[in-house]
């Protein structure tokens, strides 16, 4: 989940956000407005762990 802060400036970049069983990675969107794609505002990337 990707909470941006209050009051930051607004960007048109886009930023993809991808999981795997081992991490998080960010990388660069460009102007895709696809599903798992957020802007590239400054904000917090809050990951919850399950325990299965």
């Amino acid at each position: 989940m990707q909470s941006p802060i209050m009051g930051a400036e607004l960007s048109s970049a886009r930023r993809k956000i991808s999981t795997t069983t081992t991490g998080v990675s960010l990388s660069s969107a460009g102007a895709d407005y696809s599903t798992g794609t957020f802007t590239a505002a400054e904000g917090w990337l809050i990951v919850y762990l399950v325990k299965q």
